[in-house]
């Protein structure tokens, strides 16, 4: 028989239901927080003259804190079954876009190299796009899937997007400077990005159509199609800015999208790992402080 002051079951559901919601409630304002600081630093930056270093600095932490947490749930569900991979798959892609963050602080900052390109930096972004194009991948052939009902959407916007970096592209080919091996090799980096974006925006259109169907609720597999269309808007504003002439003194414009991206994925994970992830060695830390 159940005693008078134990709640009952439906009570205790209601209370998780309405803990989840006060946590998703606050990782959202921190998320909107850090992303506004991210941005208003990067906006005043010019004016200060110190874009570069707000810039370079921003980068590092938030690609920095999304590999950490990524770490950390690739040190919990190892690489064993689908889901762990397509998690370790995305880990792969921060880690090496951190490293390639890094790698353009040093030349910004320290070698006092600025704008470097091409670069060894070029090499870790361009090869981050293929562990992040299986994950986006994976993640819609394995939870996601297809319905007819989404194929003329998924055209549209898929054809706007590709029309917009074949057009890219074609501007990068106008203003290539083929004569010379250095303009081949910088002809060839700038054009691998859109080329590397044309194979995620696809699979990111597709995961937020059936976002937007309310197929995808989970807070960590919404957020990280947020954070990859991020990136993708990000990558094509700057590549047209950088294609147009005269606009380089406001590249540092797209500077936020990345780096909302990289907060939008640490979020994410964080989520995850608390969520969704077993701490094995704080476990058996409890039971066997419970068991003495």
């Amino acid at each position: 028989m159940k005693r008078a002051h134990e709640p009952p079951a439906s009570s205790a559901g209601l209370q998780i239901e309405f803990l989840i919601k006060s946590k998703k409630r606050i990782l959202l304002l921190t998320l909107i927080g850090a992303a506004t600081i991210c941005s208003s630093l990067t906006i005043i930056a010019p004016l200060n003259g110190d874009r570069s270093f707000y810039s370079d600095i921003l980068s590092v932490i938030t690609s920095g804190s999304a590999l950490f947490f990524s770490l950390q749930i690739i040190n919990r569900q190892k690489v064993k079954g689908l889901f762990p991979r397509l998690y370790a798959l995305l880990g792969l892609g921060v880690a090496l876009w951190f490293i390639a963050e890094s790698i353009w602080m040093y030349y910004e900052l320290i070698a006092g190299i600025e704008t470097p390109f091409p670069s060894i930096a070029d090499v870790f972004w361009l090869a981050g796009y293929i562990p992040l194009f299986y994950f986006l991948y994976g993640m819609l052939k394995n939870f996601l899937g297809t319905s007819k009902s989404m194929y003329f959407p998924l055209i549209v916007g898929s054809s706007i997007g590709l029309a917009m970096l074949a057009n890219i592209l074609f501007l990068i080919y106008q203003n290539a400077d083929l004569s010379t091996s250095d303009g081949i090799w910088t002809y060839i980096v700038s054009s691998a990005y859109p080329v590397s974006d044309m194979f995620l925006i696809i699979p990111a259109i597709a995961a937020f159509i059936q976002l937007r169907k309310g197929k995808l609720t989970s807070t960590p597999w919404a957020y990280l199609v947020i954070a990859h269309i991020l990136f993708i808007a990000g990558d094509i504003g700057f590549a047209h800015f950088t294609t147009m002439g005269g606009m380089d003194d406001l590249l540092w414009i797209w500077n936020p999208f990345y780096e909302v991206a990289y907060l939008v994925i640490a979020s994410s994970l964080f989520w995850h790992k608390e969520f969704f992830t077993i701490d094995e060695k704080k476990l058996m830390k409890e039971w066997q402080e419970k068991n003495r």
